[in-house]
């Protein structure tokens, strides 16, 4: 059992409430493991007990983040008839309910970390997989997804590609129909058989992504 301090909670957590006060105070690159363990009020040893460096925290505190996006994502979602369409949707809200979120928007300027969490070793990339894996693995077994693709390069693919898409947003304002046509174009037909791509209906859904409202922070 992990021990605990007077509050209850466990080294882990408090090295990670004190990484999210770290990042907010001088920013994710320039904060440092010592930083974090003098805000904790416990030694560099003892975070590295728990975190073997920065991107473990990093890694960690994104998937707390990505789990609320996610919770976000799915309410929001309308699912289409074909697979090209859905994920297309969700690709697109996915990348706009992230923009919204600091920590991830931070994490995805970070190009060190956007390559470590595409890396199949990564925690990050393991919980991807996860919200991934059914809507991938329905798709290969009907045969719209390209059969020399394995589910952990294509969850590779759209972790770089939302890296990217955020990015690009940051620099750029882009309206959810010039999105959804990049989304469509660059990421998800890349993935797809040819009969996946010719049978799909993509141009009528683009108002359907946010139907109940996502907004596009400024």
């Amino acid at each position: 059992m992990a021990p605990r301090s007077e509050a209850g909670a466990t080294y882990k957590d408090r090295i990670v409430r004190s990484a999210y006060r770290c990042f907010d105070r001088y920013g994710i690159t320039k904060t440092t493991i010592e930083d974090i363990a003098v805000d904790a009020g416990i030694s560099r040893p003892t975070v590295y007990k728990f975190f073997s460096n920065k991107d473990a925290i990093l890694d960690e505190i994104c998937i707390l983040e990505s789990k609320k996006t996610n919770d976000e994502v799915r309410t929001r979602l309308v699912r289409q008839e074909s697979f090209p369409d859905t994920l297309t949707d969700a690709i697109l809200l996915v990348v706009r309910v992230s923009m919204a979120n600091i920590y991830l928007r931070r994490a995805s300027e970070i190009v060190s970390f956007s390559s470590h969490a595409t890396s199949s070793s990564s925690p990050l990339h393991t919980y991807y997989r996860g919200l991934w894996g059914r809507l991938l693995t329905r798709a290969a077994d009907r045969g719209d997804l390209a059969a020399d693709l394995s589910i952990d390069e294509v969850t590779s693919w759209l972790n770089s590609s939302q890296a990217m898409l955020m990015m690009r947003l940051d620099a750029v304002d882009i309206d959810d129909d010039e999105l959804r046509r990049l989304i469509r174009r660059f990421v998800v037909e890349p993935l797809l058989t040819p009969h996946a791509v010719a049978d799909s209906t993509g141009a009528e859904t683009a108002a359907k992504v946010i139907a109940k409202g996502v907004r596009r922070p400024k």
